[in-house]
């Protein structure tokens, strides 16, 4: 026999063996932790609102919120028709039976099942919550629901239900304030626990809540959904302890399709052939889960959470994050990885919560945490930054009820945004936190038009007030707009647009005060419009210009350094700087696509106002505010290196001084020769240099030492490529 004849049946008696082993191993586990195992869409029309496991024979019972049914399912999750049943609340009807079936649980002592309602009473529409318990048939146990004490103080929300055979009581969690509450079975609060999470308002807390009895049937665990705010759901399945700490691997939602998770019940779910420990759950598409929890054990290491990447003021990602490990303000006892795009690039000390990267890459860069105690290692838990124009510099939780559009006053940086459904606007400082007046309470101006009108654009109008400014505002249910003062007193009566094309000015607004004309997107043109303080279109504008591809959002922003226009686009999801008053068009555009999926619904963007080297970005949905790095534009340069020699010495103090004042030549990069980044080239710049050099005085701003892209790069000064 030939060699090779050999060779060929020994390759193929080779990938018969891989394929064995592969065979062999995909015996053990069909997924991994996170994987989706199996879904139900049998009840998708049913707006499910929480499910529980019947530990009598494994199969599941789940409610619906409005239809006043409860549905049995077998342990596939196929639906048993026979086994149906009727709410004990009864079904809901807006003008004779107000209430919403919110919670489920399966009392294993008695076999019965437990039920939660939200009723609205007819007359004066006070909130209750109830309680009923009925046989596994629907027979009531007693005639007369239970009645929830709710506690005094914010309003509450409470979803889910789930039973503890530790105490014989029952939790369910107040989606509004994230917290774990328990209720004896009379109705009374046993006792509050909070999830343990970032700031509140920026973290997003599913509907739903389940209480796992450990294996050694002491101890207990609540399980709990949540994620960050600007994700517009909760991306994590979270196990506490009774005592408020992480415990166990938390379980990623990111293949689950729906925005948010309702009711949840762990479970052993046989998947071909191999039991596995997984999590049932509903998405807000009452869709049924079965997602796979991989290894459940409660000693592993938990990873770090709250693990968020944003850029500095100059464009350096700053990472952040929560430790859970043993030692001292949770501390892990070992050390914590850091990989960047998958290679190790740090390794800390166990302690550590925050690192800021000197020498990142540009575009899109994934960081990721290892955890190690003595014992075991975390899962690797991830986060996702654009580095560069378009980067993630933080984002701020609006506090109305909806936000449109957003202004600046560049005397102090106060930020105004307007509130549609409230008619309302605030006040924001610089740093958009909600300013407060003498009382501590929060600035908030009343409409100008009134109630009747929901507010749309506003600008902010640098002639009025004879120089001292104003606010123009506009509305979204008629073609007017309207001036007020700062503090928000109207000034003159609405003024009646007339846009060139369509009657529909559902858009922000921008002052551009070089062509003293105010700027907003047609929506029915999708054409960037000017007109005057009197109503009128501005002849002459917009300025020939290439056709604008892609169908606008709801944003524009006036640039006066460079005399340009940034808008969003629904195309690509992306922020693009436009045409304006004498520029031409430009190609400096970054995409919104790395922000969360908020950003990509039609219209979800408003807003936009440029403030230093970052742009100010409204999310209509999910109500936040972001703040996107602009980054630099021109060539890179070390500040103070006036003749691009590659190093900064005297001769660049030198070559200023002549330049501005006995008409030397200009320096190669005007950029640089700003040593103190005020903006201007002037004396203050060689004497700023020198002083540093010499004297011991403050080293220049970035880009110092090393070369770089000017962090403040719209003041005016360019740096050639």
């Amino acid at each position: 026999m030939s060699s090779g004849r050999i060779d060929k049946r020994f390759n193929t008696a080779k990938k018969i063996f891989l394929a064995f082993v592969l065979l062999a191993c995909s015996r053990v586990s069909y997924a991994d932790r996170g994987d989706i195992l199996h879904s139900s869409t049998g009840l998708s029309n049913k707006d499910l609102s929480d499910i529980c496991r019947d530990s009598s024979d494994g199969s599941y019972w789940a409610t619906s919120s409005t239809l006043g049914e409860i549905y049995h399912l077998d342990s596939t999750l196929t639906v048993q028709s026979q086994d149906q049943i009727a709410s004990p609340h009864g079904s809901f009807n807006i003008l004779s039976n107000p209430v919403l079936l919110r919670g489920i649980a399966y009392r294993e002592d008695t076999g019965t099942l437990l039920t939660l309602a939200l009723r609205r009473s007819i007359i004066g529409g006070q909130v209750s919550y109830e309680m009923h318990e009925i046989d596994t048939q629907g027979t009531l146990i007693a005639q007369d629901p239970v009645i929830l004490t709710v506690p005094e103080g914010p309003e509450v929300d409470y979803r889910g239900l789930t039973w503890d055979p530790l105490t014989s009581n029952v939790w369910t969690l107040d989606s509004v304030s994230g917290d774990f509450v328990q209720f004896n079975l009379g109705g009374s609060v046993v006792r509050s626990n909070s999830q343990v999470h970032s700031e509140s308002c920026k973290t997003t807390f599913g509907k739903g809540i389940h209480f796992e009895l450990h294996a050694n049937g002491a101890t207990g665990f609540l399980h709990g959904a949540q994620g960050e705010v600007i994700d517009l759901g909760p991306s994590t399945i979270y196990q506490h302890t009774l005592i408020s700490t992480l415990s166990g691997a938390p379980l990623s939602l990111e293949q689950v399709p729906g925005d948010d998770i309702y009711g949840f019940v762990t479970s052993i779910y046989l998947h071909e052939a191999v039991n596995h420990h997984a999590m049932v759950l509903i998405d807000n598409e009452s869709d049924i889960h079965v997602l796979d929890r991989g290894n459940i054990q409660s000693a592993v290491t938990v990873p770090p959470t709250s693990f968020t990447c944003t850029l500095n003021e100059n464009g350096f990602p700053e990472l952040n994050w929560i430790n859970h490990g043993n030692g001292a303000n949770g501390a892990y006892i070992g050390q914590i990885q850091l990989r960047r795009n998958g290679q190790l690039i740090q390794s800390f000390a166990g302690g550590t919560t925050s690192f800021t990267d000197l020498n990142p890459p540009n575009g899109e860069t994934t960081y990721s945490l290892i955890a190690q105690s003595v014992l075991s290692s975390s899962d690797e838990v991830f986060c996702t930054i654009t580095i560069g124009p378009g980067g993630l510099m933080g984002w701020h939780c609006f506090n109305g009820a909806s936000i449109f559009d957003l202004c600046r006053d560049p005397s102090n940086g106060d930020i105004y945004v307007t509130d549609p459904l409230n008619a309302e606007i605030h006040v924001l400082s610089a740093d958009l936190s909600g300013k407060t007046d003498g009382d501590g309470l929060p600035i908030i101006l009343p409409s100008p038009f009134g109630s009747n009108d929901r507010l749309g654009g506003i600008a902010f109008y640098s002639d009025g007030n004879e120089g001292a400014g104003t606010l123009m505002v506009t509305s979204l249910d008629r073609v007017i707009m309207r001036q007020m003062a700062l503090d928000g007193t109207p000034i003159e009566a609405g003024i009646p647009m007339s846009p060139p094309s369509g009657n529909n000015i559902g858009s922000g607004m921008t002052y551009n005060p070089s062509a003293e004309a105010f700027a907003y997107i047609d929506i029915d043109s999708d054409q960037l419009i000017h007109i005057s303080r009197t109503g009128n279109p501005v002849p002459g504008f917009p300025p020939t210009h290439p056709p604008l591809t892609g169908i606008f959002h709801r944003g524009i922003a006036y640039e006066p350094v460079e005399d340009r226009y940034f808008s969003a686009f629904e195309n690509g999801s992306r922020i693009e700087q436009l045409f304006g008053t004498g520029s031409s068009a430009t190609q400096f555009s970054f995409s919104l696509s790395g922000l969360s999926q908020g950003s990509q619904p039609s219209e979800s963007i408003g807003g936009l106002e440029i403030t230093g080297n970052s742009i100010l970005v409204a999310n209509r949905a999910a109500n936040v505010i972001y703040r996107l790095f602009l980054g630099a534009e021109g060539g890179e340069f070390i500040r103070g290196d006036s003749d691009m020699s590659g190093l900064v010495e005297m001769n660049d103090a030198v070559i200023i001084a002549e330049y501005l004042f006995v008409e030397g030549p200009a320096p190669a990069c005007p950029d640089a020769a700003d040593s103190n980044d005020d903006g201007f080239l002037d004396i203050s710049d060689p004497v700023y240099l020198l002083y540093h050099l010499f004297l011991g005085g403050d080293e220049p701003p970035s880009p110092y030492p090393s070369q770089g892209n000017d962090p403040t790069f719209l003041d005016g000064l360019d740096c050639p490529l």
